[in-house]
């Protein structure tokens, strides 16, 4: 990430240029983030140049679950029969001025991170999203989501196998 850094959208974020073409995901960005970060029905995360304020990607998370009769017969062995414990990685986009530079996928691995984290809180099993079109499903495929049968738009990912793919960030020491 060298000259990138990721943080929680705050007040001083510059989100008012944003643009990834996508209408309803530069708008939420731009009008709705910040109220669901308030109310604490989701997070979002922004990515920026170090020492700079202008937004050029950004993903959301938020607690969910997934229906247990959803998952795929390979990833329901042994699970319990019941709404299984999930992170929802609700939206992800980056701006045109900076599509090529890798951030879309240092994105997912900060989420992955994220939610590692998390895991060792509270118990979550996955993470899964709803891609937008066959471009962004593609996109979550090429990081190891998998569609749910009959959804191929609706993919999930489970927190094994993000623990083989990055290791686990150490939690902050308290004190």
């Amino acid at each position: 990430m060298g000259e990138f850094h990721i943080a929680v959208l705050g007040d001083g974020h510059d989100r008012s240029g944003f643009t990834c073409g996508v209408p309803s995901l530069d708008n939420f960005l731009r009008t709705q983030a910040g109220q669901h970060a308030r109310k604490r029905v989701s997070r979002t995360y922004v990515v920026t140049r170090k020492g700079e304020a202008t937004v050029l990607g950004y993903y959301t998370l938020a607690a969910d679950s997934i229906p247990f009769d959803e998952f795929p017969p390979e990833l329901s062995k042994k699970l319990p029969f019941h709404d299984v414990p999930a992170v929802l990685l609700a939206r992800l986009a980056v701006d045109v001025s900076a599509r090529g530079k890798g951030l879309g996928g240092d994105l997912v691995t900060d989420a992955f991170r994220r939610v590692l984290l998390l895991g060792d809180a509270v118990g979550v099993h996955a993470v899964h999203v709803h891609a937008l079109d066959d471009s962004a499903a593609a996109f979550y495929r090429h990081h190891q989501f998998q569609p749910l049968p009959d959804q191929p738009q609706h993919l999930i990912i489970p927190v094994q196998t993000i623990l083989r793919l990055i290791p686990p960030l150490d939690p902050a020491p308290s004190g």
